[in-house]
């Protein structure tokens, strides 16, 4: 496992956002976790900056609608897959290479009963689990800068897609500030 890759496991282990704090939040919030509507998670598990109005931008640039079939790269806690899935109706396959992360999505996504069109896997964006030409399009947010081969991750994007296929990502840019003399 190269140091890149361990350095990002190391990061979302410690993570300030857990599936435990959603759920604190949400109890604080309700005071209960009985019969959770999906929508009651998106002001506590949209892990990216511009919440839900980028999940939207992303979904309408990469034309994800009903029964699309979405895989999203480095899904975390799956709130954007969980989104695309409730909002949309599409049908999402999440990407996530750290464990204890797989495990809240898996746990938030069952309490909120979308199952059945999402689920979110282990697994790392430079050797995608998944089979070629599957999938109508590829979403990421805000988190390929931590993937060390961008080039080869984009490669297995483009291997999963159908002819056709649709990528889109949000991720940061650092800019270099001009100095002048």
């Amino acid at each position: 496992m190269s140091t890149e890759i361990r350095s990002a496991i190391d990061l979302y282990e410690r993570h300030p956002i857990s599936a435990e704090i959603i759920l604190a939040k949400l109890t604080a919030s309700r005071g209960h976790l009985n019969h959770i509507k999906p929508q009651e998670l998106f002001p506590y598990d949209q892990d990216h900056y511009g919440g839900l109005d980028a999940n939207d931008a992303l979904a309408e640039r990469a034309g994800v609608g009903k029964d699309t079939r979405v895989v999203d790269f480095c899904a975390g806690l799956g709130g954007p897959a969980r989104y695309l899935a409730y909002r949309y109706g599409a049908d999402v396959t999440g990407i996530e290479l750290t464990p204890a992360r797989v495990k809240g999505a898996e746990d938030l996504t069952r309490r909120v009963g979308l199952q059945q069109k999402v689920r979110i896997i282990e697994g790392d964006v430079l050797q995608v689990p998944l089979s070629d030409a599957n999938f109508d399009v590829v979403v990421s947010q805000e988190a390929l800068l931590h993937v060390p081969d961008k080039e080869r991750t984009l490669a297995e994007a483009f291997r999963i897609l159908k002819p056709g296929g649709r990528l889109a990502f949000t991720d940061w840019v650092a800019h270099q500030s001009a100095v002048w003399s």
